[in-house]
């Protein structure tokens, strides 16, 4: 059964120039390509192409090695020599980008070990190879990490100790305000030139659809690194979050997709039953739906019959798909960064109505208006007893912004 949408994907490409570039990029945006798929790669490299446009969405949507991975195996001289050379660096350089990624990961995960903090890791290697099968053929550029809320000053500290700076400098006071409004932290070294996300909530605190932090450390599994193991979300935690953090950006970038694809394709055997109350108890259902929804449109995702019926139900989708690949697809939106100025100025409109409660909406606001940062602590320090006024001094601060970027246009 293959979903219908309310204007289908070649009725939408053809308001668009590069029909044939965008198809060669979606065929090629899988690790394993059917019998028809292949046929269209072929069919689709004989025409004229535009391959700057072709590298230069594919590097912005985080896909080159797939990408690279289905040109290797046309006949030599289908495509440009430049063409070929230029992926083949590309994929060599991510390649050895993910190994540095990799071995740092594995390096954190016994240092968390010696010092007895329980971690977890997802995306970066994990994903790559629970869900591609291979280090080398997906991009990323960080490594997320998973403690409880009651490790992340020891975890702050630890990370320092190892030559990390925080995204804010903080005194322990602040740290730990910090950590109860907020639900993540970057680090960054210097010399590695690498970053860490840490997290303590996968998901942004408060809202009805963020899981509960104790249930995802009830069910997880291992992913082996050579020697090491390392600690990470079950497959059905983990396609509840790639689908709720593709949301949370709009699904601006291809490689989210991809990667709840290539999730179904490893993971046939997934407990839908056990998925389907999660989705009901943490008011998630059409943030999964949308991310399903997009797998099986654009990459022929196979998912159980009785769960295309839902997704058909839901009047929805259909809408969101077609701003998707509006901001995917246009030509205008290309890696000089048009992408996120169309999500930034739709101020984050898919996110928002795949909140399905006024309570998730009403908070969203709330949230981004009034929510201090340690942007307004830099403004004034203030003692513990007039932390309240920090609301009042965002909402100045924003007005401010907001003022100035108007009177700047």
């Amino acid at each position: 059964m293959k979903l219908a949408s309310t204007i289908t994907l070649e009725q939408n490409d053809r308001q668009f120039e590069r029909q044939s570039e965008i198809e060669l990029l979606l065929c090629c945006s899988r690790t394993h390509p059917d019998s028809l798929q292949i046929n269209q790669i072929q069919a689709l490299v004989r025409q004229p192409l535009d391959w700057n446009y072709i590298l230069e969405r594919a590097t912005y949507h985080n896909v080159l090695p797939l990408l690279d991975r289905q040109i290797q195996q046309l006949k030599p001289g289908t495509i440009p020599t430049e063409v070929i050379e230029q992926l083949q660096a590309n994929f060599n350089e991510n390649f050895q980008r993910n190994l540095h990624l990799t071995a740092e990961l594995v390096k954190l995960s016994r240092l968390f070990e010696s010092q007895s903090i329980p971690m977890m890791s997802f995306k970066g290697p994990i994903l790559a190879q629970i869900a591609y099968g291979n280090l080398a053929l997906r991009q990323f550029v960080d490594l997320d990490i998973l403690v409880a809320e009651a490790d992340v000053l020891a975890t702050s500290q630890l990370l320092i100790s190892q030559g990390y700076e925080s995204q804010f400098a903080l005194t322990d006071r602040q740290q730990t305000v910090y950590t109860g409004l907020r639900s993540e932290q970057w680090f960054w070294h210097e010399e590695k030139q690498l970053c860490i996300d840490l997290h303590w909530s996968i998901l942004p605190k408060y809202y009805s659809f963020t899981p509960d932090r104790q249930l995802l450390w009830t069910k997880t599994n291992l992913v082996e690194f050579g020697s090491q193991s390392v600690t990470t979300l079950n497959a059905e935690h983990l396609l509840l979050f790639l689908c709720a953090h593709g949301s949370k950006h709009n699904w601006s970038k291809l490689y989210w997709i991809c990667d709840i694809a290539e999730l179904l394709r490893t993971n046939r055997d997934l407990d839908w039953e056990y998925i389907s109350s999660l989705v009901g108890k943490f008011g998630t259902q059409r943030m999964l739906w949308l991310g399903l929804y997009l797998a099986h449109q654009l990459f022929s995702a196979n998912l159980p019959e009785s769960l295309l019926f839902q997704l058909e139900s839901d009047s929805k989708l259909p809408i969101l798909f077609t701003q998707i690949k509006e901001i995917i697809f246009h030509p205008q939106a290309i890696c000089a960064g048009l992408v996120e100025k169309t999500s930034t100025n739709s101020q984050d409109a898919v996110y928002r109505q795949t909140m399905t409660s006024f309570r998730d909406r009403s908070w969203y606001w709330i949230d981004t208006i009034l929510t201090p940062t340690p942007l307004e602590w830099q403004i004034v320090t203030l003692p513990q007893a007039l932390f309240p006024l920090y609301y009042l001094i965002r909402l100045i601060r924003l007005s401010l912004k907001h003022i100035f970027r108007v009177s700047e246009a």
